[in-house]
């Protein structure tokens, strides 16, 4: 079970965000995302021509979707890692 699972899956069941302690960011908790990535999935499956959406429409709308939910902290910020590798580590693992 890889990060963006894990955070699919604490998105959809509480509404919140966990991520572990040594983290290069926070990512800001809430309904509203989980409800992005819900819609953004199931309207990129229908757009790809598929009837139900899958781990790779998911992955296709992540960035949209988490660029402006995570906060970098002062570590991640010093070692030049940008809000963008964040995202490309989750959708990695």
């Amino acid at each position: 079970r890889g990060p963006l699972t894990a955070l699919y899956e604490t998105f959809r069941e509480t509404g919140r965000v966990a991520l572990v302690a040594d983290a290069p960011a926070r990512v800001l908790k809430g309904t509203i995302a989980a409800c992005r990535f819900f819609i953004g999935a199931r309207t990129h499956a229908v757009l790809s021509g598929k009837f139900s959406p899958d781990i790779e429409d998911v992955k296709a709308v992540a960035h949209n979707i988490l660029r402006h939910r995570i906060i970098r902290n002062y570590k991640a910020e010093a070692e030049g890692i940008t809000i963008e590798d964040i995202i490309n580590k989750l959708l990695d693992a």
